[in-house]
């Protein structure tokens, strides 16, 4: 079915489609990550399940988990009232949402999804990495990449840059698409900028003897490495930490008082957040430096 015809099978489903949400095959196609599926899924609330009178799914291992009519399949499992947008007045299950579950589920058969999925919700939000990885608690994030992979001689190089938080270079995108010119200034206005820069460079002989793929990861290896330029890291969260801590002492002094937090925020322009963020990113990089030198 592709879309349209989708849209005629739900218009002329018994179901009372206010209690349910579209999931799936059919929702992927709807918002245009598949062009066609075979059947139309259903999640809804354990209760408007019970009063759904369609025969089980005798092939699920649990035989009441799923009912069945037709092209359409409907369980309580997946339900989630609070990850669905609204399409043409039904509610279909978001990208992210099937994202993370076929991710947990980790079937064989959605290897291919589970990619393009990943895919889309990367280029709709460059930061969702970033992001999830700040939500637990990590403040020091590198990236790193190669080049190198395609030439049949030579060596393969990567990179591993770790860049301040909030920090946006107008103009920066692909190195392929830029100007040597422009290639050379963002390399000078990233190197004085960036926390820690590494590089990574494994040779013709040893691409020869492991691959170039174990190669490439090997160059990221090294160059994630040596980007733990540990001094740099730890030097721009101390500034960072000793900033706020002055700040503090200057409100204080202003005040008569201790400054709130909020107060400090204010006076700062930052966000309890940022503050956190920094006095995290100082003892996160404090944490690597003690590591560094223990493995001297």
């Amino acid at each position: 079915m592709n879309k349209e015809e989708i849209f005629d099978k739900l218009s002329n489903c018994s179901l009372n489609l206010d209690e349910c949400i579209i999931i799936g095959g059919a929702s992927l196609v709807v918002q245009g990550l598949l062009d066609e599926t075979s059947d139309i899924d259903f999640a809804c609330s354990s209760k408007y399940y019970d009063s759904i009178d369609w025969d089980y799914d005798s092939s699920v291992d649990n035989g009441k988990v799923l009912k069945v009519n037709d092209c359409y399949s409907i369980s309580s499992t997946f339900y989630d009232e609070d990850s669905y947008i609204e399409i043409d007045g039904y509610k279909y299950m978001t990208i992210e949402k099937i994202y993370e579950i076929k991710k947990n589920l980790n079937r064989k058969k959605d290897k291919k999804i589970i990619k393009d999925l990943d895919l889309y919700l990367c280029l709709k939000d460059n930061y969702r990495y970033e992001r999830e990885l700040k939500e637990k608690g990590i403040s020091i994030i590198a990236g790193v990449d190669e080049v190198g992979r395609g030439p049949l001689v030579g060596p393969v190089v990567a990179a591993c840059v770790v860049l301040p938080d909030n920090y946006n270079l107008d103009g920066l995108t692909d190195s392929k698409k830029l100007s040597e010119k422009k290639r050379d200034f963002y390399f000078d206005e990233i190197n004085k900028i960036a926390l820690g820069v590494g590089i990574g460079i494994i040779d013709e002989k040893k691409i020869d003897e492991v691959n170039i793929y174990a190669a490439t990861k090997l160059a990221m290896k090294d160059a994630i490495n040596e980007e733990l330029s540990v001094n740099r890291i730890a030097s721009h969260a101390a500034d960072r930490a000793n900033a706020i801590s002055d700040a503090t002492t200057e409100l204080a002094q202003k005040l008569g008082r201790e400054a709130t937090l909020e107060e400090l925020c204010e006076y700062m322009s930052l966000s309890e957040d940022e503050v956190r963020d920094v006095m995290k990113m100082s003892i996160d990089a404090m944490t690597i430096t003690t590591n560094a030198q223990d493995n001297e």
